[in-house]
């Protein structure tokens, strides 16, 4: 039997029992279930005072978000740290990788707000606040409680990974070195105050967004663009990408040009002050999650022969009209 993320982001749940039965367990399951008391009889894992392991101990599944601990030494049997393994741990004020960390699952310390890391792994690097990979190509992990409002990311770095700098709300400036070529789903999500200083060939930065070379995606557009509430996306535009818009607070108004085909997941979510958005009639796909939490937004208006996902409108009460 194999338990997956059903329960991830459950902040109610108090208990959860893994059973005798269970063999498996993917990504962290109880990722954002910040109270949650595990009891596990499987002997496939181990429960160490909230902490979730395999049975060789070589694996780090779930550090659960509210023990009280400030530090914690991730023990030396430990090979990978699994995806959203410390997610939402804001008691953590300091984790240290010990040297035998040679994996590290997407976004393991993601919304830990006041953490920061000691790297004793010779598989890591860590400097700057930020984590990377050995040879410094791939950026991991930013840290929130490092202090670094500035992030000068180093030359050697060619991959920006997914979400690794989401909801970091303190940064104040990111500079993208020349050598980047590869910027995952939106790494800057929520990263209100930024400005992007762009320096690679690969992408560009109009106006305070950040697109590719070409102008046919629109990357990240940071709550420091909009002009009097206002963003005007370049015709050239194809698609605007996963979460380019997340926590965009200070949009209010926004043109779509006919060009834009699709309208990725959780493009606008979160844009609290975005009142009304036309749909132009070149739209073929809008992502679930696109309007999640616009709290602001009235109406919007869509081609009648869009289809909308299920969480598309996600606590938004926005007025859908179709033409």
């Amino acid at each position: 039997m194999s338990s997956s993320s059903f329960i991830v982001y459950c902040e109610n749940l108090r208990s959860v029992n893994i059973p005798e039965s269970v063999d498996q367990m993917g990504d962290d399951p109880f990722a954002g279930c910040k109270d949650i008391k595990i009891d596990n009889k499987s002997p496939f894992f181990i429960n160490e005072n909230g902490v979730i392991f395999d049975k060789s101990r070589r694996f780090l599944i779930h550090y659960t978000a509210s023990l009280p601990d400030d530090y914690y030494e991730i023990p030396e049997s430990v090979e990978w740290i699994g995806k959203h393994g410390f997610y939402k741990c804001e008691n953590l004020k300091c984790v240290r990788i010990t040297k035998n960390v040679k994996f590290m699952g997407n976004n393991a310390f993601s919304d830990c707000i006041n953490i920061h890391l000691i790297n004793d792994s010779p598989y890591f690097a860590y400097e700057g606040g930020v984590l990377y990979n050995r040879e410094k190509t791939t950026c991991m992990h930013y840290s929130m409680g490092s202090g670094v409002k500035d992030v000068k990311l180093a030359d050697t770095v060619r991959t920006i990974g997914r979400n690794c700098f989401w909801n970091c709300t303190m940064i104040d400036s990111i500079e993208i070195p020349k050598s980047v070529r590869q910027i995952g789903y939106n790494p800057f999500a929520n990263c209100r105050n930024v400005r992007l200083i762009n320096h690679s060939p690969f992408y560009a930065t109009k106006d305070g967004a950040l697109y590719n070379s070409d102008f046919t995606e629109l990357v990240c557009c940071p709550s420091t663009a909009p002009i009097e509430g206002t963003v005007t996306i370049p015709d050239t535009v194809i698609n605007i990408g996963r979460n380019a818009f997340t926590g965009c607070i200070n949009l209010e108004r926004i043109c779509i040009p006919e060009n834009v085909k699709f309208i990725s997941r959780g493009a606008f979510s979160e844009c609290i002050n975005l009142k009304e958005i036309e749909i132009p009639e070149s739209v073929e796909d809008l992502g679930d999650w696109c309007f999640n939490k616009c709290r602001s937004l009235e109406r919007v208006i869509i081609p009648r022969n869009l289809s909308i996902k299920p969480n598309t409108f996600n606590s938004c009460n926005a007025e859908v009209i179709g033409r």
